[in-house]
């Protein structure tokens, strides 16, 4: 093989792999399904349980994901609201403002909530009331 043709096959594989690297580097949404709900299924929760919600070791999600599509399902009997986020006291992506549901029906919310810096959420209950909710991440972006 000439030197030219092995320049050519050199400067050839160099470009794939180039693309390839600028592909990897886009950010991707992840859709799985995640089972390790026991902590996040029907909990009666109040302004005690605020803070973060380490989402790798309570979903399985990988860390130092950037954003996450969540499902929070709440039974409500007062006028509560909570509110999930990228931190505390920060910007809520995903707020809910009950209206008070004495026929313990499920209502569902849904929507995309950038994380925090170390890929995780903060969930914010108002105080003096206990609610109950299930909360479900049903992908992640990276």
């Amino acid at each position: 093989m000439s030197e030219l043709s092995d320049l050519s096959q050199r400067i050839t594989d160099l470009e794939r792999t180039i693309t390839e690297l600028a592909r990897q580097d886009k950010p991707q949404f992840h859709f799985e399904t995640l089972v390790n709900l026991t902590d996040w299924f029907d909990e009666s929760l109040t302004s005690a349980d605020n803070g973060v919600i380490d989402l790798s070791a309570d979903f399985g999600v990988p860390p130092l994901v950037r954003a996450v599509q969540a499902r929070l399902d709440i039974i409500d009997n007062s006028i509560t609201a909570v509110k999930l986020g990228d931190e505390s006291g920060g910007s809520d992506l995903l707020g809910y403002t009950g209206f008070g549901n004495s026929y313990e029906e499920w209502v569902s919310y849904s929507a995309m909530i950038p994380c925090d810096a170390n890929g995780d959420i903060w969930l914010t209950i108002d105080a003096g009331v206990t609610i109950r909710l299930s909360l479900y991440i049903l992908a992640y972006y990276i």
